[in-house]
């Protein structure tokens, strides 16, 4: 008369067990998004995803799937394009005093003067373009969500009025 019982028992405790063993499977089973991870290297970023190295048209893609990272990356582009001006100008008024100095020549010091000015100008700005693309990458990253077959669904182990009971709801 006890054998039952204790079978009966057994098999809950059993049944138990093996919910509790696929449910922790099951939660850490998420797929978890691709984010862009934001290195510093020596001369400015590196963004990499899935440990791949990105080129500019590659993130500036991933980056126009999401609005507010999207304007932030096309300011940040634009701004660079007169930072490319303003700091290429700057270096060949401070190279061509210098060239003229090494070659013999009467250098004309106040060129060098003004492309030291434009550099020292173009360096608060580069700073701000790295700080929009950076921002524009974290934007990015936030508005991803991890994904997961649980995300709209609940699984709850409880007690009843005949013992235990599964509940999964969608």
């Amino acid at each position: 008369m006890y054998k039952p019982i204790i079978l009966n028992e057994m098999k809950k405790l059993l049944f138990l067990i093996t919910v509790l063993i696929f449910s922790s499977v099951v939660v850490n089973a998420q797929n978890q998004p691709d984010t862009i991870t934001v290195n510093k290297v020596k001369g400015g970023y590196q963004y990499l995803m899935d440990g791949k190295v990105l080129t500019l048209p590659e993130l500036e893609s991933l980056l126009n799937k999401n609005t507010e990272s999207s304007e932030l990356y096309k300011s940040a582009k634009e701004t660079n394009g007169f930072l490319s001006v303003l700091s290429y100008a700057g270096g060949f008024l401070v190279g061509y005093p210098i060239g003229q100095a090494i070659g013999g020549g009467e250098a004309l010091w106040e060129l060098a003067a003004v492309g030291a000015g434009l550099i020292v100008i173009a360096i608060p700005i580069a700073n701000g373009v790295t700080k929009k693309m950076n921002k524009a990458v974290q934007i990015y990253n936030s508005g991803i969500q991890p994904t997961s077959f649980w995300d709209d669904k609940e699984l709850k182990l409880q007690l009843t009025g005949n013992g235990v009971g599964l509940a999964f709801r969608f």
